[in-house]
């Protein structure tokens, strides 16, 4: 890794911009795969080099699954846009746009933007990745945002077992599509989605589908065990230093907090979650019933709670998770 930074560093002196993209597009695969540190130089470099396309998508990953600074990402996917207009068969402003969107609760903008995305892509673009994440990441969506993925979801598989390449994202789909209407079907499909993504080790991925399968593990584990196999997750998404799976891990926090009557912390973690939520990919209904549930144990702190929550930083928010549910047995 010093060896790359240090290319990257040389590169950049020398405006040699071909092999910086290069070593640009290597930090969007490994920030894909849940691994920042490359995608960081780029984000440091985002605005002396904001010409560079592939710099410019891995800063812009960066900003949004690494640190959760959505204002940051829509900055850097607009700008983008701005310069390279719709039809440069560049995708990721869009898919970005529309994670965004979703993290700040705009479904309906999210799926207009990863439906748009998908199908720049389909008509542009015959690379592999791009074949199998397309469709995989739209159905993701649209799952999450209550619609069908079927037709995603196969296409996502069918592509992928063409070329023998194991894809935890269409398992996860599948799992995330029947999750409440049939938890022992979306259990098994999560579960292999976890295998896949621990045998590639796809750390992002691994962490998304096994907060799910904690959330439907709810009703088989006690308390205690649950509130153990949060801490646990949350601690690994706080070693590999990814926000976007830590919004659907804390979400899961707010709603055994809530059951155990800790509203304090409760509400901590909503004001951290204010504007950048992934709630709804275990259902709108527990977690907003858990919200209010600590709004009214609060009563006139809340508004306080929710700016100190806001305030927390990452770290913070995590450690006193971490702290609250070591307290349940």
């Amino acid at each position: 890794m010093p060896d790359a930074r240090a290319a990257l560093g040389w590169a950049v002196e020398h405006h040699l911009h071909d092999v910086v993209e290069d070593i640009a597009a290597l930090a969007f695969i490994s920030a894909v795969r849940g691994y920042y540190e490359m995608s960081r130089w780029c984000f440091d470099l985002r605005d002396e080099l904001h010409d560079l396309m592939c710099l410019q998508s891995a800063a812009s990953y960066y900003t949004l699954y690494s640190t959760g600074d959505l204002a940051e990402t829509r900055r850097l996917c607009e700008r983008a846009i701005e310069r390279i207009g719709v039809n440069s068969g560049i995708v990721w402003p869009w898919t970005h746009l529309g994670t965004a969107a979703f993290n700040e609760g705009h479904y309906d903008e999210a799926v207009e933007l990863h439906t748009m995305s998908y199908t720049m892509s389909e008509e542009r673009s015959n690379d592999i990745f791009d074949r199998v994440l397309g469709p995989g990441t739209l159905g993701a969506f649209l799952a999450a945002t209550g619609h069908d993925p079927t037709a995603y979801v196969q296409q996502a598989l069918e592509r992928a077992e063409a070329v023998q390449w194991p894809t935890g994202l269409a398992h996860y789909d599948a799992g995330l599509a029947v999750l409440e209407t049939d938890p022992v079907a979306s259990l098994e499909e999560l579960t292999t989605a976890v295998r896949i993504t621990v045998d590639v080790e796809c750390r992002y991925m691994e962490a998304t589908a096994q907060t799910l399968v904690i959330h439907l593990q709810r009703s088989l584990l006690p308390q205690g065990e649950l509130a153990a196999e949060l801490s646990r997750l949350l601690r690994r998404l706080q070693e590999i230093r990814d926000s976007g799976a830590s919004f659907l891990a804390l979400s899961s926090v707010i709603v055994l907090l809530a059951e155990t009557d800790r509203p304090v912390t409760a509400a901590l973690i909503c004001g951290w979650l204010d504007g950048r939520h992934g709630r709804s990919a275990q259902g709108l209904e527990p977690h907003d019933a858990a919200v209010a549930n600590a709004r009214e144990s609060v009563g006139d702190r809340w508004n306080a709670l929710l700016q100190q929550g806001r305030r927390m930083t990452s770290d913070q928010i995590i450690d006193a998770a971490c702290d609250e549910l070591a307290t349940i047995e």
